[in-house]
């Protein structure tokens, strides 16, 4: 764990901490994750600027619901099922995720169920990439990194967590989001990553909507390393299969 020194100036910051301190009031565990962390630990050398804000929590959807209404926040429950509610505070989304660990994948895209949980350190586990896996407390300004994300962050590596293939067998998606994330960021995907979507790349035919791969195609176009990523589609192996 470490100390960061964030100052929070954006109204997507604003609104992240006022539901975290909401959800702590509460009596409950409250972290930014994901690309805004991710993106602030980079953002001297790349200059990134994040559009949302993601917040996981060891709330039910319940008690998340629960919460908001007594601060009389507005939300929606669209991913309910999933653990997900999505708040908007000062018309900024915030969306709130409670911890969870994950059955199996039949359909190669969502999980069949899910089950809450209390540990974040478990909810890591369920994660993507390393670089996607930091817990930052806002109040106390304390980052946690339970899967090396700050080594992968130095080293510029694009790591799955765990085994890569299970990552890619539970989300084929998770394939063409690797080519985009290490395009938009300047990363090299590590070598087992690289390999698992090699031998899998056939699978994002059956397990991804078009318009799910056109976002990431998309933002691979929009992204000034374009040409690399191009490449790299077509050396992982993707780009005849989309």
């Amino acid at each position: 764990m470490q100390k960061l020194n964030w100052q929070y100036k954006t109204d997507l910051e604003k609104a992240g901490l006022k539901v975290a301190k909401l959800l702590q009031s509460q009596g409950f565990q409250s972290f930014w994750v994901g690309g805004l962390v991710r993106d602030h630990l980079i953002s001297q050398r790349l200059k990134i600027k994040s559009q949302n804000i993601d917040i996981a929590t060891d709330a039910t959807p319940d008690q998340v619901e629960q919460a908001l209404d007594k601060a009389k926040i507005r939300y929606k429950s669209f991913g309910k099922h999933f653990g997900m509610i999505m708040a908007i505070v000062n018309h900024s989304p915030v969306e709130i995720t409670t911890f969870r660990a994950e059955g199996r994948y039949s359909n190669r895209r969502h999980p069949d169920q899910v089950k809450f949980i209390k540990d974040y350190l478990a909810d890591a586990k369920r994660r993507d990439f390393t670089v996607n896996a930091f817990y930052f407390d806002p109040i106390s300004k304390i980052l946690y990194d339970p899967t090396e994300g700050i080594r992968d962050l130095r080293l510029e590596l694009l790591r799955f967590i765990g085994d890569p293939k299970k990552r890619i067998d539970e989300d084929a998606l998770r394939m063409l989001r690797g080519v985009r994330l290490a395009t938009e960021l300047g990363f090299k995907l590590e070598k087992n990553s690289f390999a698992a979507i090699k031998t899998r790349a056939k699978y994002i035919q059956k397990t991804a909507t078009k318009p799910t791969v056109k976002r990431e195609l998309d933002k691979i176009m929009a992204s000034k390393n374009k040409l690399v990523g191009v490449k790299l589609l077509k050396q992982i192996g993707l780009a005849k299969f989309i």
